[in-house]
């Protein structure tokens, strides 16, 4: 909707707003921005409550006086019927310079303070065929405002880009940071409760596997992740080495040539178990927030993927490798 309203006017209709600390800095800050170094690929202009304002206004009364004196100096030879119209046309001496003052206040609305202070906030708009719903163009667009070359704090930069700019940036860097740590605990937790590098690297096989197929189905159906959603690939990396870990638990009570049994008792159970936290899930995907309907969908895909690679991929390794280790051992025997 918001690139379909944007088509209609010149500039996109969600600008930044931008607050100086003084009134006086305003048209600097603006050239500042306008003139910064990559300017012309991000941002599309400035508004200032001084562009609503007539241009050039003292050269303009001055053209004004000069017309008032030229229609003064003839009006004695003009009969009183055309005396009468000229004098419609004469610019009158109480013409002066327009201020912000002067501006109606449903047009100053926009650059009023809560407390009536006019003037002090810019607004900054993306250059047209852009949209700040794109991720990497907010980035830049944050990252182009913040900056802005300048002695002293002479203003404020604010508003919605710039939090969700600090929110990707927060996925990108502790969002990485968390997952790492997420992987590397639950390596060494496996470690200790298996003591085997083959069902440590299984079952945390498993879990990547199952993690890295739900992100790539959401790329595919265009289900962006954000800061709520993000926290599904700790959640399904938890999943997945549950579900695997409980398995494959089944499989070294059972013994060689188990893998059916493992499948068939506790796979049945990790099912039954993923299940109703499918439905626990489901119950997101009804909500109107968009944030929490993507997370919703993307657990559902990933508590599927990861059972599908715990119950099949995991367990067809195993089986494969329980095959190749039982060939070598009759090679070796005949």
């Amino acid at each position: 909707m918001s690139k379909e309203i944007d088509k209609i006017f010149e500039l996109p209709q969600s600008p930044t707003p931008v607050v100086a600390n003084e009134l006086a800095d305003v048209l600097d800050i603006k050239q500042r921005i306008l003139s910064a170094e990559g300017a012309d690929n991000i941002v599309g202009d400035v508004k200032t409550v001084f562009d609503v304002l007539p241009k050039e206004q003292e050269a303009k009364l001055a053209v004004l006086g000069e017309l008032r004196e030229l229609v003064d100096s003839k009006l004695d030879f003009l009969t009183p019927s055309e005396r009468e119209k000229v004098l419609e046309y004469r610019p009158p001496e109480r013409l002066r310079v327009l201020t912000i003052e002067d501006v109606p206040e449903i047009v100053a609305r926009p650059f009023t303070e809560s407390d009536g202070t006019r003037g002090r906030i810019l607004y900054v708009y993306a250059k047209p065929g852009n949209s700040l719903l794109d991720g990497r163009y907010l980035l830049k667009f944050a990252k182009f405002l913040r900056g802005i070359p300048g002695e002293g704090d002479t203003f404020l930069t604010s508003g919605q880009p710039l939090v969700f700019a600090d929110m990707i940036d927060a996925i990108i860097n502790d969002g990485t940071q968390v997952t790492v740590i997420a992987v590397i605990g639950i390596f060494l937790l496996l470690i200790v409760a298996f003591r085997s590098g083959l069902y440590t690297g299984s079952v945390l096989l498993a879990a990547v596997l199952g993690t890295l197929w739900m992100i790539c189905i959401g790329a595919v159906f265009d289900i962006k992740l954000n800061f709520l959603n993000f926290v599904v690939i700790p959640i399904m990396l938890g999943d997945g080495v549950d579900y695997g870990a409980n398995i494959i638990e089944r499989y070294r009570a059972v013994g060689k040539g188990g893998v059916a049994e493992a499948i068939q008792t506790t796979g049945a159970a990790v099912m039954l178990a993923s299940l109703t936290t499918m439905l626990g899930f489901a119950s997101l995907i009804m909500s109107s927030n968009m944030a929490l309907q993507s997370f919703g969908i993307l657990a559902n895909v990933g508590e599927i993927t990861c059972l599908a690679a715990s119950t099949i991929v995991m367990m067809a390794l195993i089986a494969w490798i329980e095959r190749r280790r039982a060939r070598k051992a009759a090679i070796k025997q005949g």
